[in-house]
């Protein structure tokens, strides 16, 4: 059964990777615009519920974590790591914003979780992390080949932590759930990327983590790389994952994947297992996230893609959903009615807002937020030291 459904996929996947017609993406005119420039290697950012902009930045000593108004005023700054060495520890560390408790979630690559207040940044005492031991790793999709399987950690596994997100269901916010992506790194073995879901003790600070999602597909052409992750307020979360490319086994393709976090248990699951977007085949991101009608939106990075413009880098990818808040991406979009208010003015499944202005303009977006107060996007540019705006025009 998992066999014919693995080859069912992989025809609909060859499918769709020779009609090029179906990859072409909308030409969009959103309003693009410099929010901040001159901040060095921008990465990881999130906007709290006043529209308050929280960038990470690095210094030539210390990682930084700046705050700006919304018209890109400094509000303030803190600083992590002591040195030059010291500082690599949060190098990458990627944020998530919590409204109910008003509270930024930062996230370092070893897996350290920093709880910072948004007024004056406030880092606060308890830094909790993530064990080893407490990860459960049975029952987890590969979607590479479609099946649940084990995965074991061995002594010389090193576990390296990118993107976060949270999903507070509204049936139960007091159980909130946080969605992590990262790598298992083995010497001599490509890092096998994974999704993570954690829930924390609000009393203990004891953590409970549960491997999601893994590729068998690993690759080493991504290592070192963050791959996104975003939860829509329905509960379904969309990240990017490696398959073996159905046209040349010895090659690998990222794909958006989309999969689901939590249904309420008197309603079906509207995505009992996760799913490869038919119409992003060939997208990789740097960082996610999703607006409040749960649209979801990807920085690509600073790689060409087939769904976008394979001749150039740095774009903003949008990935509409619909009433349920499931991606247009996953079936046929006939007689499907997108969630409102469409993002960015699009309707369509996917579209891309290229950010660098000529071919030859490499540019390396690392992450996006989303603004509470006008539905903007702010997206870092980590190799031109800029953050811009993006909205609708």
């Amino acid at each position: 059964m998992q066999t014919m459904k693995m080859i069912c996929n992989f025809a609909i996947i060859f499918i769709f990777f020779n009609n090029t017609e179906l990859l072409q993406a909308q030409d969009v005119q959103p309003q693009l615009m410099l929010f901040k420039s001159g901040i060095a290697l921008p990465d990881g950012t999130t906007i709290d519920s006043q529209g308050r902009v929280i960038v990470h930045s690095e210094a030539f000593r210390t990682t930084e974590v700046i705050q700006f108004n919304a018209d890109g005023e400094l509000l303030a700054q803190v600083s992590f790591g002591d040195g030059v060495f010291d500082k690599t520890r949060f190098i990458g560390s990627r944020f998530s914003y919590d409204p109910l408790l008003n509270l930024i979630i930062m996230l370092t690559p070893e897996g350290n979780l920093f709880q910072i207040h948004p007024d004056g940044l406030q880092v606060l005492p308890d830094v909790l992390s993530i064990p080893p031991e407490a990860i459960g790793i049975n029952d987890v999709y590969d979607i590479n080949t479609g099946q649940l399987v084990s995965f074991g950690l061995s002594l010389d596994t090193v576990m390296r932590y990118g993107d976060l997100a949270l999903f507070r269901p509204e049936l139960l916010p007091a159980q909130p759930k946080w969605v992590i992506t990262g790598t298992a790194e083995r010497l001599s073995e490509p890092p096998l990327p994974f999704v993570m879901e954690l829930t924390i003790d609000s009393l203990s600070g004891a953590i409970a983590a549960q491997l999601m999602l893994i590729s068998s597909a690993a690759s080493f052409t991504m290592a070192e790389r963050t791959r996104g992750v975003a939860v829509n307020e329905h509960g379904i979360g969309l990240t990017t994952l490696p398959i073996t490319d159905p046209l040349n086994p010895d090659e690998t393709r990222e794909v958006a994947v989309a999969f689901s976090v939590y249904t309420a248990s008197n309603m079906p699951d509207p995505l009992p297992q996760p799913a490869i977007l038919y119409n992003a085949l060939d997208v990789t991101s740097d960082g996610m996230a999703s607006d409040a009608a749960g649209h979801f939106y990807a920085a690509s990075g600073d790689q060409g893609s087939s769904a976008c413009d394979p001749h150039r880098s740095g774009a903003l990818v949008v990935m509409p959903v619909d009433a349920n808040g499931l991606p247009l991406g996953l079936t046929t979009p006939v007689d499907v009615v997108p969630a409102a208010p469409a993002p960015l003015g699009i309707l369509e499944p996917l579209a891309c807002i290229p950010i660098a202005t000529t071919m030859d303009d490499i540019v390396s977006s690392r992450d996006i937020a989303v603004s509470p107060m006008d539905q903007s996007v702010i997206i870092t540019i980590n190799n031109q030291d800029a953050v811009l705006i993006i909205f609708q025009p």
